[in-house]
């Protein structure tokens, strides 16, 4: 799978913030098809300075621009991306 298939079957998925660490903000969620979407967004503080989250932050794969993307089924990856 190439990045821009999972931007095309997975953009649209509703993900949850789930945790910062680092400079970097995690979601979460689980797609129709059951695939298990992690993300994490930032990785510096020029990046993350100004982003507003809350418990109840919900993004998008499309909107967030992620530097890290993680698909798994099934407990096993199916795709792993860095920026």
């Amino acid at each position: 799978m190439k990045i821009e298939e999972v931007y095309q079957k997975y953009g649209e998925e509703e993900l949850k913030f789930s945790s910062y660490y680092k400079y970097s903000f995690t979601f979460n969620g689980v797609a129709k098809d059951g695939v298990e979407v992690v993300v994490s967004y930032g990785n510096n503080a020029d990046d993350i300075y100004r982003y507003e989250v809350t418990a109840k932050t919900t993004k998008t794969l499309s909107v967030l621009c992620p530097s890290w993307i993680k698909l798994t089924k099934d407990g096993e990856i199916i795709f792993e991306w860095y920026e």
